[in-house]
């Protein structure tokens, strides 16, 4: 079984058509990822779906990085 960090790199790799080998967990999504806040939006929607879990608003508008992505999931997926 894939781990969270594992999980989300390759949804973020495939959502942005890069290798998943490229993206951190240190990538910020705008400037590294080349991600606009629409995208950003998108994939924290569709990362709630795969999880079955919803982030709070005031949590998802300070995503930066993919650790911010990750960090998120696993406080809210337990």
């Amino acid at each position: 079984m894939k781990t969270v960090e594992e999980r989300i790199v390759a949804f973020v790799a495939d959502y942005c058509g890069i290798p998943a080998s490229d993206i951190k967990p240190e990538s910020h999504l705008v400037e590294d990822l080349g991600m606009d806040s629409l995208d950003v939006v998108e994939t924290t929607l569709s990362i709630e779906e795969q999880f079955e879990i919803t982030l709070p608003l005031e949590e998802t508008d300070t995503f930066n990085t993919v650790a911010d992505l990750i960090a998120a999931v696993e406080k809210h997926a337990r």
